[in-house]
């Protein structure tokens, strides 16, 4: 089928009827609305009768009942080219919105937000890890503060749970498992919102994963010095850079979500 043409809704496109249609119209067509019947009646003749798609669909349907119980052959004739030309005009155009065109550029972000996504809840995820085997998960991390605009946009997060929301509200502090939470909320919601939207949410996302890695960090240089410091020797010194939270950070901030300098990467 043809392309359809692109109309505003309730616009009113042109039906062009004969004398002899017009008749059989107002003179045949039983049960025909009352509207209808006005709309044709005021029209002059030769002019063409304007309706809109809704209407025109409508308006079709009393052709096409009547034809039906229709036993003259040559009216249902008559009455069939009527109902043709109400079917051709609707077959031309479409008053709907069309459906947006994804294009190549906006099918590769929309992968790379997923991409970021999934890259921060696995952040997420080994940071928790990490700060398990170091014993601070449930500890508040000291590093952790917001300004008013983060905050208000961890707030937007639905998945976010109603206890973290009340902390960060009240500006109480949280514990490293409950940013990691809210990391992962975030990252749940990226994929999903307006690009506006996307970019705050990826500009949080790696102040959050700054404050984790730091304060994951801290705790376990902490411990390396307090192994360091009790006289245990070479080997424990050794043994404390490998100790398993390092490890765990080792594989922390992936590079296309951050830099060096922790900048976000932005639709």
């Amino acid at each position: 089928m043809p392309t359809q043409k692109q109309i505003q809704p309730g616009e009113k496109i042109p039906l062009k009827l004969t004398a002899a249609e017009r008749k059989l119209i107002l003179d045949d067509l039983l049960c025909l609305d009352q509207d209808y019947e006005q709309i044709i009646r005021e029209i002059p003749t030769g002019k063409p009768v304007m309706m809109t798609l809704d209407d025109l669909y409508d308006f079709g349907s009393y052709f096409a009942a009547e034809f039906n119980n229709c036993k003259d052959r040559k009216k249902q004739k008559k009455l069939d080219i009527i109902f043709k030309k109400i079917q051709h005009l609707l077959d031309t155009y479409i008053d709907e919105e069309p459906p947006p065109i994804l294009k190549i550029e906006d099918a590769h972000k929309i992968r790379m937000i997923s991409d970021q996504a999934v890259q921060i809840a696995e952040f997420a995820t080994i940071a928790l890890m990490a700060a398990e085997q170091l014993r601070i998960k449930t500890k508040p991390l000291e590093t952790f503060s917001l300004e008013p605009e983060q905050r208000d946009v961890l707030l937007l997060i639905p998945s976010l749970s109603k206890t973290i929301k009340n902390k960060l509200m009240k500006e109480k502090p949280v514990t490293v498992a409950e940013v990691a939470s809210i990391t992962m909320s975030l990252a749940g919601d990226l994929p999903d919102g307006e690009p506006q939207n996307q970019v705050a949410l990826l500009m949080v996302a790696g102040h959050l994963m700054d404050q984790l890695e730091e304060g994951i960090m801290a705790k376990a240089e902490q411990l390396e010095n307090l192994e360091a410091d009790s006289g245990s020797g070479l080997h424990t010194r050794q043994t404390a850079r490998t100790h398993p939270g390092r490890n765990g950070l080792d594989q922390l901030a992936p590079a296309s979500v951050r830099d060096q300098g922790g900048t976000v990467w932005c639709p």
